[in-house]
């Protein structure tokens, strides 16, 4: 407490002696008999108090945010008007009125509505002081403001033509454009599509922190992960899901290296599968069809061999099966039933029943028609189903096949049945 101009002295009710110091010289002489006018006046400092908020989402670049408002107050005059920022934040720029605030700055007639923080990128934590000054020039205490971001989480980055197919992007091989990108998030639930752009970047904005895996669509053919070679400049597929691994993302997290390095070569092949409806289409539950062999032709029919020497492969345990090849000529495929197939009839299902990505494409010899990758094309739509050869006559859905399962059951049971009762009946005669 103090007087902000002074002390009055004696017999001078309106002055002061200019030293808010809490003292006052008085001189006194015989003929005074008192002093009554020795007046003190005293002030209270005013108070800034401390803010504190809640954690909250940081964009990224110049996204200003409200500073909350100052509470300050004073004994005397209710709330002052003038505020003082002490100093400035070393991770954030503070502006007043659309223009950036100095250490040290006093403001007149504060308006908190004024006073916005651009955060730097990623997660910061906000901190400054200020103080305020009451109208007898009193200044109070500094406070503190306390303000906690949370950094965007962002991945990408890069598609490229891996030219000499070893995985990492060298200098001069360029991005490959209009390629879709999707991402995924730990339930494979799609989070998030976007399509690369003309220098083959693309990027995704994370809006929660979680587990997350990216996939390239399956037009293009890519190289594999590089374990030597450096984060940045590898390609980031696993085998041929097309799609990186899972990993983590936090607040502030950016990992721009999630990158695709297309293929050289072309890739054709795709899917085998025991088609139980006989309709020619890949339906739920059907299941794949192991040890299918699949052999490699020229558009002449002649025997030949992809660009690791293999004239021939098998279908593993899913069905599947593929040729890496060179771009720009023509191939056609044919699939060889394993032996104890064939001795149990199992033929190759109607051709061209759904659409190329769930029909069979081949005929009644195993052929497939002829296809003419580019360089880096991956045509996964050379698939082929495989029934019994039985019972296909109105078998073109399931309801069909089911109705005609039911009906041959009814008839071979009242078959049974006739004979039974004819039996029975020669039973009787013979015992007579």
């Amino acid at each position: 407490w103090n007087h902000a101009d002074g002390e009055q002295p004696a017999n001078n009710n309106n002055g002061t002696d200019s030293l808010a110091d809490g003292k006052l010289s008085v001189t006194t002489n015989a003929s005074a008999a008192s002093n009554p006018n020795n007046d003190f006046g005293i002030n209270k400092k005013p108070v800034a108090q401390d803010v504190s908020e809640e954690s909250r989402p940081n964009p990224s670049d110049d996204t200003r945010y409200p500073v909350p408002s100052l509470p300050v107050s004073d004994f005397e005059d209710g709330t002052p008007t003038m505020i003082t920022i002490q100093d400035v934040p070393d991770n954030a720029t503070l502006y007043y009125d659309g223009q950036p605030v100095t250490a040290g700055q006093v403001i007149e007639n504060f308006d908190p509505s004024l006073l916005s923080v651009d955060p730097d990128n990623g997660n910061q934590t906000v901190v400054f002081h200020y103080t305020t000054t009451d109208r007898a020039g009193v200044e109070s205490d500094p406070a503190t403001v306390t303000m906690p971001f949370l950094g965007e989480m962002k991945i990408g980055d890069t598609v490229w033509l891996d030219s000499n197919g070893n995985g990492a992007q060298d200098p001069g091989e360029a991005g490959v454009a209009d390629v879709t990108v999707t991402l995924y998030d730990e339930n494979g639930t799609v989070v998030a599509t976007t399509r690369t752009d003309a220098e083959g970047h693309y990027q995704f904005t994370v809006q929660a922190p979680g587990r997350y895996r990216v996939e390239f669509d399956r037009d293009h053919y890519y190289t594999i992960h590089c374990p030597p070679c450096d984060d940045a400049n590898d390609s980031n597929v696993e085998g041929l899901n097309n799609g990186t691994d899972y990993f983590a993302l936090d607040w502030g997290d950016v990992n721009m290296t999630i990158d695709a390095g297309v293929a050289p070569v072309a890739h054709i092949g795709d899917y085998v599968w025991i088609d139980e409806n006989h309709n020619g289409v890949q339906d739920p539950g059907e299941k794949p069809a192991e040890g299918v062999v699949v052999e490699l032709y020229d558009a002449e029919g002649n025997p030949i061999t992809d660009i690791h020497g293999n004239h021939s492969v098998t279908t593993d345990e899913n069905g599947r099966y593929g040729f890496d090849v060179e771009p720009g000529k023509s191939y056609r495929l044919r699939f060889v039933l394993p032996e104890d197939l064939q001795r149990e009839g199992y033929v190759f299902t109607v051709s061209g029943a759904g659409d190329d990505v769930h029909d069979s494409d081949v005929d009644e010899e195993g052929f497939t028609v002829r296809v003419t990758p580019k360089a880096g094309q991956n045509i996964l739509v050379l698939d082929a189903g495989i029934d019994c050869g039985c019972d296909r006559e109105g078998a073109s859905n399931d309801s069909g096949s089911a109705m005609g399962l039911l009906g041959g059951m009814a008839m071979s049971l009242l078959g049974a049945m006739m004979g039974l009762a004819m039996i029975r009946r020669e039973e009787r005669r013979y015992r007579r």
